[in-house]
């Protein structure tokens, strides 16, 4: 199905239970093999522990023919990344929508002890019915070679860069650049675009819920991780809140994206 920097993600079969699954197996990090697999299980175990409905669920771990594995539900839907690029940049309020379920989600990671550190686009779905979705989180924490930099750069931290260890602020400013890139289809956050504001970034929707967003991203990525939301759960209130003074949907999440998840 894919590759990332962490692994090769298939689609298989579970035989034993007979159903449809996600696949991902590890590449080599240059770590033993039995240190490797007993990183991989301490964290899948802990992945385990985390109950929520916007969270793709773990079913299993092993190392076969040398390989590191984890598996877990098939997803039918579309990432970010693909809806995005497929329609062009979401609405205001559709951002703050999937911004608030999203933010609920690294809320129960959060609280289970694990940090993200690579929240992007391409790691998040809306399946066919809908429901936003984070996924791949946790596994990449222990995998790392020590001093390398875990992340996809557009989204890193200031503070990472620097060389400091992450933390649920970093993942964060992640979030904030997600919101960013969901609304504009790019990354005006980068180094190479630090000339342009938030008054420069251009935002659908209207004006309430383009306000709100414009100042929920610019508190996430401020510079000093001090001067951010203290956590995911008061990022995603402040999402909520947005959402709810925009709409009298139940459910805006649902709502809105139902029917744009065809692939």
């Amino acid at each position: 199905m894919g590759q990332g920097s962490f692994g090769e993600v298939w689609r298989a079969c579970d035989p034993v239970l007979e159903r449809e699954i996600a696949l991902k197996l590890l590449l080599p990090r240059g770590m033993h093999p039995d240190e490797e697999l007993a990183a991989v299980m301490a964290e899948a175990r802990a992945m385990a522990r985390v109950r929520h409905q916007n969270i793709v669920p773990v079913y299993g771990v092993d190392r076969r023919g040398g390989r590191v594995g984890f598996w877990s539900d098939f997803v039918r839907g579309r990432t970010l990344t693909h809806l995005v690029r497929a329609e062009g940049p979401l609405s205001a309020r559709d951002t703050l929508a999937i911004g608030s379920a999203l933010c609920q989600a690294l809320a129960a990671v959060h609280h289970a002890g694990l940090l993200h550190r690579d929240i992007k686009a391409s790691n998040a779905m809306v399946d066919a019915d809908g429901r936003v979705l984070l996924m791949d989180f946790g596994l990449s924490q222990d995998l790392q070679i020590s001093g390398d930099i875990a992340g996809t750069p557009n989204y890193m931290a200031p503070e990472i860069r620097a060389g400091e260890p992450p933390t649920v602020r970093s993942d964060l400013y992640a979030m904030g650049v997600l919101l960013l890139f969901l609304s504009t289809g790019d990354y005006p956050l980068t180094e190479r675009r630090t000339e342009e504001t938030p008054a420069t970034w251009t935002i659908v929707g209207d004006e309430i819920s383009v306000a709100a967003l414009r100042s929920i991203i610019c508190t996430a990525t401020q510079p000093d991780p001090q001067k951010r939301h203290p956590s995911a759960i008061a990022m995603g209130q402040v999402l909520t809140t947005a959402v709810d003074s925009t709409s009298d949907t139940d459910d805006p999440a649902r709502g809105i994206m139902r029917g744009r998840t065809a692939a």
